[in-house]
């Protein structure tokens, strides 16, 4: 009854009440309804969205650990990458305001295990041996450098990777590669050239990079000059280098993946994708000369004749574009 005389008199006052008063009441009413209720439907609705963002993550997660039990790699893969496979990276750089080789540094060379440069630049820090310049010279710089890694850097790595300032390597999969490999053999790996000529018959591609095994490195740091076969070459890089491990005894390693697919490529990806690369190549690779996304393996290690936009472009690709919701597995590619 008391409740029911409360209301009567309030609707009583409404009555005699004047417009001006009612849009007071109306705005006072409003503004209680938007502190006291309005706050609380916002707490429900940010608990839903939470809801739904936790149960997004829960359903990654789950995917991403079925995807991990179900290929048994992914542990195996990074115990080779990070424990079982270091890699030292030189790069060979021209004087001074070099684009090209500070791209390389700020995307796939931070991944090798140690990078040196050598040149003439204070801002790479490079190592200067005081050798010519020029391509006539690149052999002859090659080896140098080769000396000097040799002395000062044997035991910092088990794998020691040559690449141009504009090759872009995938060091993830490179040391995938590696890590079925002994850097204890007389070995080297790249793209495997065969010119068909009678002293540089069997090589590695420069532009591609190629990678010495610490046996290597080694059998060139103190057999090299007592055999005189790489005194002062004056050829083509790439080749002087084939010719020069050829006689110490350093094997060409086959770098194809179980499938028969290229993982180190003298060209740019796509390029070597639509088969629109120079003469001299197809005749270089003679049977072997493929082209098509399909002959590159699916962990390709190098592409080279690269930009610094390109470089930046790749490190983009490779590392930041995803699929929404594609979760793939690994796969094994190397031969086992």
């Amino acid at each position: 009854m008391r409740v029911y005389k409360i209301f009567n008199n309030f609707v009583l006052r409404l009555a005699f009440t004047s417009r001006l008063t009612l849009v007071v009441y109306g705005f006072v009413l409003g503004f209680v309804t938007m502190v006291i209720v309005l706050p609380h439907l916002a707490s429900n609705r940010n608990t839903g969205l939470m809801k739904g963002k936790q149960l997004q993550e829960d359903t990654l997660e789950r995917l991403l650990s079925e995807e991990k039990r179900s290929d048994g790699g992914d542990d195996r893969l990074a115990r080779a990458v990070l424990n079982r496979t270091r890699i030292l990276c030189w790069v060979m750089i021209r004087d001074g305001g070099n684009v090209k080789a500070r791209a390389l540094r700020a995307t796939w060379g931070k991944r090798c295990d140690k990078l040196l440069f050598f040149g003439i630049d204070d801002e790479f820090a490079a190592i200067d041996l005081r050798t010519q310049e020029g391509k006539r010279f690149l052999a002859a710089k090659t080896f140098t450098c080769l000396k000097y890694i040799h002395k000062y850097h044997l035991n910092d790595a088990d794998w020691f990777l040559k690449a141009d300032d504009d090759t872009y390597i995938v060091m993830e999969n490179l040391k995938y590669f590696l890590s079925e490999e002994n850097p204890e053999l007389p070995i080297y790996f790249g793209e495997f050239f065969n010119p068909y000529d009678t002293k540089y018959l069997r090589y590695n591609s420069g532009g591609a990079g190629y990678v010495l095994s610490r046996e290597a490195l080694r059998r060139y740091g103190e057999l090299a000059l007592l055999r005189s076969v790489c005194a002062d070459p004056g050829g083509p890089e790439d080749k002087e280098i084939g010719y020069c491990l050829r006689q110490l005894g350093v094997e060409i390693g086959d770098t194809t993946d179980r499938f028969g697919k290229s993982r180190f490529h003298y060209d740019r990806a796509d390029l070597h994708a639509v088969g629109d690369v120079k003469q001299w190549y197809r005749d270089f690779m003679g049977a072997r000369y493929r082209r098509g996304t399909d002959t590159m393996s699916d962990y390709p290690v190098s592409f080279h004749y690269l930009q610094h936009y390109d470089i930046h472009i790749m490190e983009f690709v490779l590392y930041r574009l995803r699929p929404h919701g594609v979760v793939k597995s690994f796969k094994e590619v190397n031969v086992v």
